[in-house]
């Protein structure tokens, strides 16, 4: 067995690894991002979870208040997707962070998590129901 054998791998894989170490590289105790590529379609789910939206949704905040974080991390995961993408030369130019690619929020309660919010393109969508909840 030798190993500098040749393997030839997609670009679309080759993205999906640099995806992976991206995020394994990144990964921190009060921040996770997780990519999920779509094979068929060849777009892109990008999870956020932070303690910030932790603490936001455990003391109700307003959604304005909640939206001035979560309104930054969207066009930064855009970004570090981007710089990925440049280095794929086909990739780059069939590849649209902005049409490919959504950006959901999530809130961790313990047994999973709920989408918080979402971002795909221009469009923002709040997830969580009513907000703010009515007291109990």
């Amino acid at each position: 067995m030798t190993s500098d054998a040749p393997m030839i791998i997609s670009e679309w894989d080759w993205f999906k690894l640099q995806l992976r170490l991206h995020a394994l590289e990144r990964r921190g105790t009060a921040w996770i991002v997780r990519y999920k590529p779509q094979d068929k379609t060849q777009t892109l789910m990008c999870s956020i979870w932070s303690e910030t939206t932790q603490g936001l949704i455990d003391r109700r905040a307003p959604i304005d208040e909640q939206r001035s974080f979560y309104d930054t991390w969207a066009p930064n995961a855009r970004r570090n997707v981007e710089e990925i993408v440049r280095e794929i030369p086909h990739l780059r130019q069939t590849f649209d962070v902005m049409r490919d690619m959504v950006v959901e929020i999530l809130y961790d309660y313990g047994m999973g998590s709920s989408v918080i919010c979402r971002y795909r393109g221009d469009e923002w969508t709040w997830n969580y129901g009513d907000w703010p909840p009515a007291d109990e």
